[in-house]
């Protein structure tokens, strides 16, 4: 981890683990280095979460450095990412895990739950403040 993604951004996997597992291994140089699109397709507990966390951390660690990306502009402030989940609960347990561990990176970025039955105008406001939804 530490070879791979500089501090702060490595901070999001220090409480985790110190290595990738094989296929997180094979796919982080791409993931940590290009802008290029990826589609995972592994069973569960293989580390698909660690793939998209790398990739997030990937644009997170451009925009707290400045760096411009193709496709999106401005800072931390102007990002969005959104991850998709079978069911609630999984949801809720990402967005506490990544809010607690994202804050170590930079406190001002805020991650979000939206559902199918939240309320469709108070869901607005939380996607137009959140960065992780």
């Amino acid at each position: 981890v530490n070879n791979v993604f500089s501090s702060p951004v490595r901070n999001i996997w220090q409480s985790k683990f110190q290595s990738f597992n094989h296929m997180q291994s094979e796919m982080v140089q791409v993931l940590a280095n290009s802008d290029d699109n990826v589609i995972v397709s592994a069973p569960t507990g293989a580390g698909k979460t660690v793939l998209f966390e790398m990739a997030m951390a990937r644009l997170f660690a451009l925009k707290l450095n400045g760096q411009p990306q193709r496709g999106v502009s401005g800072g931390v402030s102007s990002v969005k990412v959104v991850y998709i989940a079978p069911n609630k609960a999984l949801c809720d347990e990402r967005q506490q895990d990544w809010s607690n561990r994202l804050a170590h990176i930079d406190r001002s970025i805020v991650c979000t739950t939206i559902t199918g039955d939240a309320n469709a105008t108070s869901s607005y406001g939380e996607i137009a403040k959140a960065h992780l939804i």
